[in-house]
């Protein structure tokens, strides 16, 4: 089956499939036939450059999931290598900023999406400008006098504007920065080293420290993931901080990943001129003995020799009721 005849092809589809197309809400500005359409005319075009998506076809892929989930089938049986997406992906990232980020990143979180084939750098970079130009605009929207989005400190100071990502208007970017993070670990970045970089710093710029929490945990060494926190300013590392902290009280994943970045930031909080520990490190410690006693076998472990390395990094005498309470867990082990 070619291009040419996917309208047969849907209306051959199941009731159930079709109602449930027809029933999303995203309906008004778009349908799922409509976007099948535009592609296939596109793809018919055979053109060494492309124009976007229409709005509505890329409104509708931002917003109803169900029916992205259901694409890719649909193309292949047309005849529609999933490629073909990329072209007018990349020109909507011009033409529709925001709703394009938001469609790119559900079309490579799809269950069926064919990442590899998805997944390109450039287009990416353009989705990461997008985010970013979206968040600032949030932010400047919501508190132009400060422009911090949380009227905290000085104006001047952009890492104060960092911190503070997006106020009230921001549905859509905080959708996006929600996708990103889902997204963050499953792309192949580390082939892409400019790309990954790129994700780090929006992450950082955006304090979106889910998104970089997602992406150092993915496939980061510890030398790499103390470089990029070493590289953060003193806001956003402190906030990154809290929010590893935070994750330790999270799903099983989120407090093994949390004990492993706790002692790879570890160093980088460390004083270096011999001054007593200072509030992050005792409370990196505390967590990583709490998590010792962790209802889940492979964090307790983790949690264990993690503690254990972090009191030789320290250096320094800790509090005994720490120890205390890791001894009976190290008898166990």
């Amino acid at each position: 089956m070619d291009a040419d005849e996917m309208d047969i092809d849907l209306d051959g589809a199941g009731a159930a499939d079709k109602d449930s197309l027809s029933a999303s809400p995203a309906s008004a500005s778009g349908s799922f036939p409509a976007v099948l359409s535009e592609l296939a005319a596109l793809h018919r075009r055979a053109s060494s450059s492309s124009p976007p998506l229409s709005l509505p076809s890329i409104t509708y892929l931002s917003s109803a999931p169900a029916s992205v989930a259901s694409l890719f089938p649909c193309l292949a049986a047309a005849g529609i290598p999933a490629s073909s997406l990329l072209p007018p992906l990349e020109a909507s990232l011009s033409a529709h900023p925001l709703p394009a980020a938001v469609a790119y990143l559900r079309l490579l979180l799809a269950p069926a999406s064919p990442l590899l084939t998805l997944f390109s750098p450039l287009p990416f970079l353009s989705l990461l400008r997008s985010i970013r130009k979206a968040a600032s605009s949030s932010a400047g929207a919501a508190n132009p006098s400060s422009g911090s989005g949380g009227g905290r400190g000085n104006p001047r100071k952009r890492k104060n504007q960092r911190h503070q990502p997006a106020a009230a208007p921001q549905a859509a970017p905080s959708r996006a920065l929600s996708l990103l993070a889902d997204a963050a670990g499953r792309l192949p970045l580390r082939a892409h080293p400019d790309a990954r970089r790129s994700l780090v710093d929006t992450a950082a710029e955006l304090a979106a420290f889910d998104v970089l929490a997602a992406v150092l945990g993915s496939d980061y060494h510890a030398e790499e993931v103390q470089d990029v926190v070493r590289a953060l300013g003193s806001e956003e590392r402190e906030g990154f901080a809290t929010y590893v902290v935070d994750m330790s009280k999270g799903k099983a994943k989120e407090r093994l990943l949390a004990v492993d970045l706790m002692l790879a930031i570890l160093p980088v909080l460390l004083p270096s001129d011999g001054d007593d520990c200072d509030l992050e490190e005792v409370k990196f410690l505390r967590v990583l003995v709490e998590r010792c006693s962790d209802s889940v076998g492979g964090v307790r472990a983790r949690a264990l020799t993690n503690a254990a390395q972090a009191i030789g990094l320290i250096g320094r005498p800790v509090d005994e009721s720490l120890l205390c309470a890791m001894v009976p867990h190290a008898l166990i082990h």
